[in-house]
């Protein structure tokens, strides 16, 4: 018989580590959304006392409306004793899926599982894969691209690859302030990038690095990694560090880390939707979309999110207060110019 229940964080840590689940299921990950509001919680499915699989729910208050998120879920299957946990359990309005399959490989679902037509990890990403030698995998770059590698190293460009300490964090939000003050990009603030460093870096799952000339930081980028991959999740370049093609020379470096530590694959995390001709939309993404694609990764696509809803006349109310804040957000990158 299947039952759901409540899992402490030192078993659900040792499932999750044998099964080689993503980063964002992981027990840091969970305690990294404490600090923003959220609550976790750690769950399994079970047989007869035996684990078939474990599940990280974030939840959150939004006045009345009581939700839950799973984020990069493999789970496929026992959505129908979920809802009676979820409900029973948890008290939670509706759930928001985001799965961890290519679109490609989607899994039939039933009535239960409802389109969230919207997303809040990328819908679709540029994924380079490893476990190659360092000769294939820069021959795999666009040819402009290796020389402006050549070029950046042999101006003095000089990389540093940091894995805990405080020094990296300052290096790496001073980058993304300019970025910010130059972009329609709207910065988290330091504190954060903070929580999510000293939760993932004590682990080892955590990794910073930075473009320098002299003492000057030109660029940094701040990646995550699980047992099999990497995630470029945050970073950028200064103004003077595209003119010395900082941004070719990191990403080249991060590659290569993560490429000795034998990780499967580098995921660029995040571009624009391509159209039906291959051409990336017009959208705010454009441009960096173009940049990664030289690196030699494939263009990828996820299942699209479900939502399992609970309570109709809440979930409505949750889209409309959606939709006041997405208007929020777009005001907000209007006045920054």
């Amino acid at each position: 018989m299947i039952n759901i229940r409540f899992l402490d964080k030192a078993e659900y840590k040792n499932f999750w580590d044998k099964n080689n689940l993503h980063i964002l299921q992981s027990v840091e990950w969970g305690l990294v959304k404490l600090t923003e509001g959220w609550e976790c919680k750690t769950i399994c499915i079970c047989e007869d006392e035996i684990i078939l699989d474990v599940l990280s729910v974030q939840i959150k208050r939004l006045n009345l409306i009581k939700f839950g998120y799973v984020p990069k879920t493999r789970l496929n299957k026992y959505f129908n004793e979920l809802e009676y946990f979820f409900k029973k359990e948890l008290g939670l309005a509706f759930v928001i899926f985001e799965f961890d399959y290519f679109k490609e490989n989607q899994f039939p679902t039933n009535s239960i599982l409802f389109n969230y037509n919207d997303h809040i990890q990328p819908e679709q990403t540029n994924i380079v894969k490893l476990q190659k030698s360092e000769d294939e995998l820069f021959m795999n770059l666009k040819g402009n691209y290796r020389r402006n590698i050549k070029k950046g190293v042999s101006e003095g460009l000089v990389t540093k690859i940091y894995t805990d300490g405080n020094e990296p964090l300052d290096k790496f939000y001073l980058v993304l302030k300019e970025v910010s003050r130059n972009t329609k990009f709207l910065s988290r603030p330091k504190n954060y990038f903070l929580n999510v460093w000293n939760m993932l870096s004590k682990s080892g799952k955590a990794m910073i690095i930075t473009a320098e000339i002299g003492t000057e930081v030109l660029g940094s980028y701040f990646i995550v990694f699980d047992n099999l991959n990497s995630y470029e999740l945050y970073g950028g370049v200064t103004k003077k560090g595209r003119d010395y093609e900082a941004g070719y020379v990191l990403k080249w470096e991060a590659i290569k880390y993560f490429n000795t530590l034998g990780k499967q694959s580098y995921d660029h995390w995040g571009v624009s939707k391509r159209n039906s001709d291959g051409v990336y939309a017009m959208d705010e993404l454009h441009n960096i979309s173009s940049f990664k694609e030289g690196f030699g990764g494939e263009y990828t696509e996820f299942m699209p999110a479900k939502v399992m809803i609970i309570d109709k006349s809440k979930y409505r109310l949750f889209n409309l207060l959606k939709k006041g804040s997405k208007a929020v957000t777009k005001i907000k990158k209007a006045m920054k110019f």
